[in-house]
């Protein structure tokens, strides 16, 4: 059976192999931003006259975003595919470069995963700024200090690895 697997990666461009990738990222992606529009309607229904409007337009446009992104991944994969692997008759030939392309496609699940956060973080700076001063913002506040290190982290890492992450190539392949 691995004999069988291995024809079927056998010849596939590198380039294909990385849209593939991130096609099924996209996919992924829709269905967490599909899930969490379904939760967030539900909250944002039940409990409209207690939200202030900033905060019912930023739980939906969360879940928005996200499904747009998976939308985009799984849409413009080809042209991503291109830009981040320029060389689309380069067949893997080896685990080194199987890996890279791996590193690519995790890079852009952090990407994807750090976006929420950031629409998030970017609607409580609006709401904040936009509300009387009188009003409790400590909530939005507290939001914006324990997520954003991390969603930056999340992105940094992840356009680092869209670039390649060559110091874990290195790491992982010592010989080359």
């Amino acid at each position: 059976k691995l004999d069988a697997e291995a024809d079927i990666v056998d010849g596939v461009s590198s380039r294909v192999i990385l849209r593939t990738g991130l096609q099924v990222v996209g996919v992924v992606t829709i269905i967490n931003g599909l899930n969490q529009a379904i939760a967030t309607l539900g909250i944002v229904l039940s409990s409209r006259e207690n939200l202030a409007l900033g905060i019912q337009i930023s739980s939906v446009l969360v879940p928005m975003v996200i499904i747009l992104m998976g939308i985009y991944l799984t849409i413009a994969s080809n042209g991503i595919a291109a830009r981040l692997n320029p060389d689309c008759a380069v067949v893997p030939d080896s685990g080194e470069t199987l890996f890279v392309l791996a590193l690519k496609i995790l890079g852009a699940v952090l990407v994807v995963h750090a976006l929420p956060d950031a629409v998030q973080l970017l609607s409580n700076v609006i709401y904040i700024k936009s509300v009387s001063p009188v009003w409790n913002t400590g909530v939005q506040s507290q939001f914006i200090y324990t997520h954003l290190i991390s969603t930056l982290i999340y992105f940094g890492i992840g356009w680092y690895l869209l670039r390649g992450g060559r110091l874990l190539v290195v790491w992982a392949f010592p010989e080359s």
